[in-house]
C-alpha cells in the first residue's frame, strides 16, 4: 500500500505546482529570498521522524459542502499538530467546524457561500501542539519566533494532501493542465493546534490571469485558538481567518497597514507585476497623484493623513464607488500608506480588515476589497465570460445589487490602528506577515 502511494505521489507531483523556494519538507522562507533546496536523504523519514508517504496515506478527506450554483471554488481545510487522540475525542473536527463557520460569517463570503466546494482533511500528527520548534507533525508547521507573526510549514506536503482531497490522485489520464486548472481555483487552510498569535498566506500567481481577476493556488496558515494578552475579543480567530484566507488567499489583496521603511525598486516591481495579474488591487501606487485635493490632509484620530481625495476617472479601477452615494459611508479615497510602505502607496479607506485583523475597531472589508473577492469567486463559478468591468453600468449595478448586504452591515470604523508601528505599541506584537509570493512551475 505504501509503495502504491509513493508511485501515485510521484505521478501527481510531476504535474503539481512546484514552488521554487521550497523543496520537500524544507521550511517555508517568509522573506523574499529563495534559497536552494537542501538535499534530501535517501531514507524515508526526515530529521524529526516524519514519513511523507505514511502521512499522505493516512490523510482522510471528505466533502462537507457542495456548491449549488456554478462551478465550485475549492476550499480545503486541514489541521496540524493534532494527534490521533485529538481526532478520536472530536477536538480536531471542532477546529475544522469552527473554521468552516468563520469562513462564511462575514460579507462578502456570506453571500458567496453557494459558489464554494469545501473539503475536510483529517490527518494525524505524532506530536501534539505547534510552537516555535519543528516537531513531528503532519505538516511540519511552526511559528517563526516570539517577535514575529510568521509561520513556517511544509507547503509541498500541503499540496499533496490537497491534491488527494480534490481527487487528483485517483484521476485517470491526469495532465499538467488539469492540475493547474484545479489548483488555480483552490484555497487550502492549515489550522495550527496552538494559542500563539500569527498567520501567513502563500500565494502562487497565475501568469495567465486576465481581466485583472486574480487566480492561482493559495495556502494559509492560521492558529486554531489564537490568544493575545492585549486583545480578548471572541472574534479574533474569525478576523485572522478572514484576513489571511479570504483577503489574501481568495482576493489576493495587499495589506493596508504600513511600516516606516520606504519601498525599494524591487518592491515596486513586485507590486506592479502583481496588479497586472489582478493582485493587490485594493491598493494603489503613484509617486505624484495627478488630482490631489487642494487640502491634502484629512484629520483622523488627531493625526493628519495624506489624502488623495478625488481620483481621476479611468485612473482608478474603482472610481465608480467614489461618485455613488450608496458607498458614501465608506469615505472611499486614496489615503497615503499601504502595501506595508508609508510613501507612494495608497489604500482606499483609513481602516479596514486588511489594515488590522486583530483590532475590531478597524471594521470589515472595504468596497474595493469586497469586489475583488467577489470577482475571484464569480470568475471560477461562471468562467471567462464573467468580467465585471465597473465602467460598464450593468456590471456595476450587478455588483452593487450583490453588495447590498455588505453595505447594510457596514459601519464606519471607529478609532483603530492604521500603521504597523501603532499595532506594535498597542498589542506588543508585529502585524501579520505580508503574503509570500511563490513562482509556480508546472511540469
Amino acid at each position: 500500500m505504501i509503495k502504491k502511494s509513493l508511485i501515485l505521489i510521484s505521478v501527481v507531483m510531476t504535474t503539481l505546482l512546484c514552488l521554487t523556494c521550497c523543496g520537500g519538507t524544507d521550511d517555508i522562507v517568509l522573506e523574499e529570498q529563495q534559497p536552494k533546496p537542501e538535499e534530501r536523504k535517501d531514507d524515508k523519514k526526515d530529521e524529526v521522524g516524519r514519513d511523507s508517504a505514511l502521512i499522505i496515506n493516512s490523510a482522510q478527506a471528505s466533502q462537507i459542502q457542495k456548491c449549488t450554483e456554478g462551478k465550485g471554488f475549492n476550499i480545503v481545510l486541514m489541521a496540524d499538530g493534532y494527534t490521533q487522540s485529538d481526532i478520536d475525542n472530536g477536538t480536531y473536527n471542532a477546529a475544522i467546524q469552527k473554521a468552516y463557520t468563520a469562513l462564511f460569517s462575514m460579507e462578502p463570503m456570506k453571500s458567496l457561500k453557494q459558489y464554494c466546494d469545501v473539503y475536510k482533511v483529517v490527518v494525524p500528527s505524532v506530536h501534539q501542539g505547534i510552537d516555535y520548534t519543528k516537531h513531528n507533525t503532519a505538516l511540519a508547521a511552526r511559528f517563526e519566533s516570539k517577535e514575529s507573526s510568521g509561520i513556517y510549514g511544509d507547503s509541498v506536503m500541503a499540496q499533496n494532501i490537497t491534491a488527494k482531497a480534490l481527487g487528483l490522485f485517483s484521476m485517470k489520464n491526469i495532465t499538467p493542465q488539469i492540475v493547474q486548472e484545479t489548483f488555480n481555483k483552490t484555497l487550502t487552510v492549515v489550522l495550527l493546534n496552538s494559542t500563539l498569535y500569527g498567520g501567513v498566506t502563500l500565494l502562487a500567481m497565475d501568469e495567465n490571469a486576465k481581466d485583472k481577476i486574480p487566480a492561482g493556488f493559495s495556502l494559509a496558515y492560521i492558529p486554531a485558538n489564537p490568544s493575545s494578552t492585549s486583545y480578548k475579543g471572541s472574534d479574533l480567530f474569525e478576523r485572522l481567518l478572514q484576513h489571511e484566507a479570504v483577503g489574501h488567499g481568495i482576493g489576493k489583496l495587499a495589506d493596508e497597514y504600513f511600516y516606516t521603511s520606504k519601498a525599494k525598486s524591487e518592491d515596486i516591481s513586485k507590486f506592479k507585476d502583481g496588479q497586472k495579474l489582478g493582485c493587490y488591487m485594493n491598493t494603489h501606487y503613484d509617486t505624484a497623484p495627478k488630482n490631489q485635493d487642494a487640502s491634502p490632509y484629512a484629520s483622523y484620530d488627531n493625526n493628519k493623513i495624506m489624502l488623495y481625495k478625488h481620483p481621476i476617472e479611468n485612473d482608478w479601477d474603482f472610481y465608480p464607488f467614489v461618485t455613488d452615494l450608496r458607498y458614501a459611508a465608506e469615505k472611499l479615497a486614496w489615503y497615503q500608506g499601504g502595501f506595508t510602505f508609508p510613501y507612494d502607496f495608497y489604500r482606499p479607506t483609513i481602516y479596514s480588515l486588511m489594515n488590522s485583523s486583530v483590532d475590531p475597531n478597524c471594521g470589515s472589508f472595504n468596497a474595493p476589497s469586497r469586489l475583488m473577492i467577489y470577482k475571484r469567486i464569480m470568475r471560477t463559478a461562471k468562467g471567462t465570460s464573467f468580467t465585471c468591468d465597473l465602467n460598464k453600468g450593468e456590471d456595476f449595478e450587478a455588483f452593487a445589487l450583490f453588495d447590498a448586504p455588505s453595505r447594510a452591515s457596514y459601519a464606519s470604523p471607529a478609532k483603530g490602528v492604521k500603521t504597523a508601528d501603532e499595532f506594535v505599541n498597542i498589542y506588543n506584537r508585529k502585524q501579520l506577515h505580508a503574503p509570500v509570493i511563490f513562482k509556480p512551475n508546472f511540469k
